[in-house]
């Protein structure tokens, strides 16, 4: 058995440790193994990450449609460029086979971002409803 690793939390684009005592598991599904653990984050830690998440929000919501699109699209050259520790790292959570986890990244990464713009428009809409709800 390998050691488990304690995962950090992150905001506004800085990993972080929590000063939280509760780890939640995460387990490799087709052993049982325990592969990890993340933070069940304090009430601070997350009221950070929504304060942090709302300002930059703020900022997001005012850039162009195109600004947007091809920060979507640098996120997809940064998960092709990390896509096979991330297909064995899901393959392990999900109970993959190895064959099986690069049909399944591959798909998921270019099932998700070709269309960014209705992907945004949707997350924009959710944003707002979200917003003037509360």
């Amino acid at each position: 058995m390998s050691e488990v690793k304690r995962m950090k939390y992150c905001v506004n684009g800085e990993w972080l440790d929590s000063k939280t005592e509760k780890y939640m598991p995460i387990t490799d599904s087709s052993t049982g193994e325990v592969i990890a653990e993340v933070p069940s984050c304090t009430v601070e830690e997350c009221e950070a990450a929504i304060a942090a998440a709302d300002e930059a929000f703020k900022s997001w919501s005012t850039m162009s449609m195109a600004k947007r699109v091809q920060y979507l699209f640098k996120w997809r050259e940064v998960l092709y460029a990390h896509k096979e520790e991330l297909s064995i790292l899901c393959a392990k959570e999900l109970g993959k086979t190895l064959k099986k986890k690069c049909n399944m990244s591959s798909i998921g990464i270019l099932a998700t971002l070709p269309t960014p713009m209705n992907t945004l428009r949707f997350g924009v809409k959710i944003m707002i409803l979200l917003v003037t709800s509360t």
